[in-house]
């Protein structure tokens, strides 16, 4: 297992979070500014999200842990303000 971060910054569009096929145990996600939506593909909104993460986030979203057969990076976008950065952090198989 290796501990890796990624500082996500969101596009005009809904962002990937990593383009790579990436499985992981556990995820953390926190927005830095202003409300951030979290989804499963480029369709993620403010309307069509899996959940909300508020604005000036103290406590991050997590996703595990998980022992096997977690989930991938590549699965999970991310939808804004443009240039606003998200801070990732997560443990890989």
């Amino acid at each position: 297992m290796a501990l890796k971060h990624i500082d996500l910054t969101i596009g005009a569009t809904t962002t990937q979070v990593i383009a790579t096929h990436t499985p992981c145990s556990w995820v953390s996600i926190l927005p830095t500014t202003n409300l951030a939506y979290v989804g499963e593909s480029s369709a993620t909104s403010s309307t069509v999200f899996g959940t909300r993460l508020a604005a000036n986030g103290t406590v991050p979203f997590t996703i595990g842990p998980f022992d096997r057969a977690g989930v991938n990076l590549d699965e999970i976008w991310i939808s804004g303000t443009q240039s606003d950065v998200v801070h990732i952090l997560y443990t890989t198989f």
